[in-house]
Order: structure tokens, then sequence, then C-alpha cells
């Protein structure tokens, strides 16, 4: 009886090694790491990005710098389709707000969108964080030092807050 159970684990230490050597092997395939560049027809780039990682939609709130005012209070608002809706204020020049639409697209690492308004030949950048955007400057980088929060957004509910 003993010579017989020991045949039956002799066996099944063999199947498990060899399935061991399966699974090994098998998830050792040569894979391309390869970044696809978004073209708002919902192609993603591939790994961890703002794009793919983030709850981007929605609404993005703050207080941007201005050369000839007091700041401009900002809410931009985006959709899953890649469009944008965009209300902003001059602080101490107008009280009536503005607003302009229009469409974005991400940038081919899937970190940073592009707003191009409707019927506008200039665009915005923002760089996508954790519930912030981060306004970019015109040559497209990060504003650093003591400035860096003067040019952000941030997301919170704020559809509940204008229902009531």
């Amino acid at each position: 009886m003993w010579f017989l159970l020991f045949e039956i684990f002799k066996n099944m230490k063999n199947f498990y090694i060899l399935f061991a050597t399966i699974i090994l092997f098998g998830c050792t395939g040569t894979q391309k790491n390869s970044v696809q560049k978004s073209d708002n027809k919902g192609q993603m780039p591939s790994g961890h990005t703002s794009q793919n990682s983030l709850d981007w939609l929605g609404s993005y709130r703050g207080i941007l710098p201005c050369a000839d005012c007091d700041g401009v209070e900002a809410t931009v608002t985006l959709a899953k389709d890649l469009t944008f809706k965009q209300k902003y204020r001059h602080i101490g020049k107008s009280n009536e707000p503005q607003e302009m639409a229009g469409s974005f697209s991400w940038d081919r690492d899937g970190n940073i969108i592009t707003l191009v308004p409707t019927g506008a030949n200039d665009s915005v950048q923002y760089f996508v964080g954790e519930n912030s955007l981060a306004q970019l400057d015109d040559q497209g980088n990060k504003v650093g030092g003591n400035e860096a929060r003067q040019h952000m957004l941030t997301k919170a509910n704020y559809d509940i807050l204008e229902k009531y």
C-alpha cells in the first residue's frame, strides 16, 4: 500500500512541476511597450496616465492670474465626449460671466489636454492631475514656484451646489 501511495505522490509531483513550468513560460511572452496617440476616437495610451487612471470628468474651479484685473474666476467642465464648457469672469472688471464651449484633445502621453474653443484660433493647455487642472504656460510647461498654485483649478461636486 505504501508503494502505491508513493507512486501516486511521485506522479502528482511531476504533474505540479509540469504545470508550474507551463505557467512560468506561458507568462513570459514578448510584449511591445508602445504608446498610442489619442485621436478623439477613444483610443487611449497604454500604461497609467491621467486619461485612463483618473476620474477627470466634471467641473473644475479656481481663480487664475490676470494681467489687467484682480483675477479670472474660471469654471471648466470636461465631458466624456471630449467637449468642454468654460465660464469665466474678470474680477474687478466685469460682473457678467462669459461662456465658451469647444472640444479638447489629449496629448500622446495622456496627461495634458488642449482646450480649443469653437470658432477660435487660440487654445489653452492643462495638465490633468488628481482632482485638479494645472494651467500650462504658452510653451506647454507647468508653472513652477510660488505661482504654481495660482494656475490651479480644483475639482469638486459643483453640480450639486449649483442645484441649491
